[in-house]
Order: structure tokens, then C-alpha cells, then sequence
């Protein structure tokens, strides 16, 4: 895995990302035959290693859980239906976990022609990441406050990707992964409770079998 210096490999992201929208196509290019939303896993807040699946709370909420699904808005509604929100539990944010994650890049595994040949993108709100820009490695940008780290790797190299310093290594999942064929786009963020993934119909379809919660979206659905 290392650090990429010139840019060419992710210049088609910016230009096809809709930078003026908070939908599916502000995080992945929409260019392909189908989209996927997973739901990061909803975890306790008291300590606990209890987990609720979102699909649990929107019944709870009477809500239908539907791909434009938002937190904030389930939190409402139970609260309407219970009183309060009494669950003690938030979506996990930033990632999916390590399990899910590996379990996901496993099935885009085999839908990439480049697996020795793919690229994650890691955001420069990791110190990390803003050490080595301090250090004169550059960053790529998207939009007028995006920059991410561009790092070329094999994909199967995404279940140890991270940082590693003072003898440490920090799991950091990539807020942006794709084969240099792009035959699939995924993408999160620091701040997210879902990761979002673009590709074909078959692809997606392989994806939604998976051991973690998820919804089929479009490239015009709002997160």
C-alpha cells in the first residue's frame, strides 16, 4: 500500500460527484446500474455490548424503512410513539465494522478485474493523514474543502489498511475505495451512519446477502 503524488486515477470522481446535493450521488458517482446503502449497526451508549438492527427501531417507530432513512428522524418517531427514546443507542459512526467491512470488500473481491489495482482515499480530517501533507505528501481535492490521502493498493490489502507509528497500527477504513477498472465505488465519511456503494446489478445484489443490514437506493436518494 502506498501514497499516490499525481492524481490522474481519482480526477474522474470529482468531475462526476453532484457537489450541490446531500444524495447518493454527492458520495458516488452516478454512473452506475445500481446503489446499495448498509446501515452502520446501531450500538449501546450505556457500556453495553448490546446492538439493535435499524430495521428494529423503524418497527418500533411505526416507520417504514426505506432507503432515504435518516437517525434523527426514526429518534423522532419513537419518541412520539413511547414518549421518549429510551433505547440508549446510536448508529455507529464513520465505519462499518471490521467484520462487516471485511465481509464487503470479500464480495466486491469478486467482482473486480484489477483486485491487485485499486484505490482508497482517506480523508484529511485524520491527523494522520494532515501529518504527512505537513510533511509534503499532497493531497487530492474535492470540491472546496475535501482533501484525501490517495493511496494505490490490492484490495486484498483493505483488511489492514490504516497507519501505522510508534510500533502501533490504527485500523482506518478508507472514506472512499475503487478499482482502477471501477466496476464499483464505495464511499463513507468521518460523520456518516452508512456506507454507500455503486455497481452493477449483480454486484449489488451479491452485496444485499450479506451479514449486515442494507438498503437498495438510487443515485438520487437523499442521505
Amino acid at each position: 500500500m502506498g501514497a499516490v503524488s499525481r492524481f490522474s486515477a481519482a480526477e474522474w470522481i470529482a468531475e462526476s460527484l453532484d457537489q450541490q446535493s446531500m444524495t447518493v450521488a454527492h458520495w458516488v458517482p452516478p454512473v452506475y446500474e445500481s446503489y446499495l446503502r448498509i446501515l452502520h449497526p446501531i450500538e449501546a451508549t450505556d457500556g453495553s455490548a448490546r446492538t439493535l438492527r435499524w430495521a428494529e427501531v423503524a418497527e418500533a417507530a411505526h416507520r417504514e424503512l426505506e432507503g432515504d432513512v435518516s437517525w434523527k428522524g426514526l429518534v423522532q418517531s419513537y419518541a412520539i410513539q413511547h414518549g421518549s427514546f429510551d433505547l440508549a443507542a446510536e448508529p455507529r459512526i464513520g465505519c462499518l465494522t471490521e467484520d462487516e467491512a471485511d465481509a464487503v470488500f470479500e464480495r466486491l473481491a469478486s467482482h473486480t478485474t484489477t483486485p491487485e489495482a485499486c484505490y482508497s482515499a482517506f480523508s484529511s480530517i485524520y491527523s494522520w493523514v494532515s501529518d504527512l501533507q505537513s510533511s509534503g505528501q499532497p493531497l487530492f481535492r474535492i470540491g472546496p474543502d475535501r482533501e484525501f490521502l490517495l493511496v494505490r493498493s490490492s484490495i486484498y490489502e483493505y483488511g489492514q489498511s490504516g497507519y501505522s507509528a510508534a510500533g502501533t497500527h490504527f485500523r482506518v477504513l478508507p472514506d472512499m475505495s475503487w478499482p482502477e477498472g471501477k466496476e464499483w465505488f464505495l464511499a463513507t465519511s468521518f460523520d456518516m451512519d452508512s456506507t454507500l456503494i455503486g455497481g452493477s446489478a449483480e454486484l449489488i445484489n451479491s452485496l444485499v446477502s450479506g451479514p449486515y443490514e442494507s438498503i437498495p437506493v438510487t443515485a438520487s436518494t437523499v442521505v
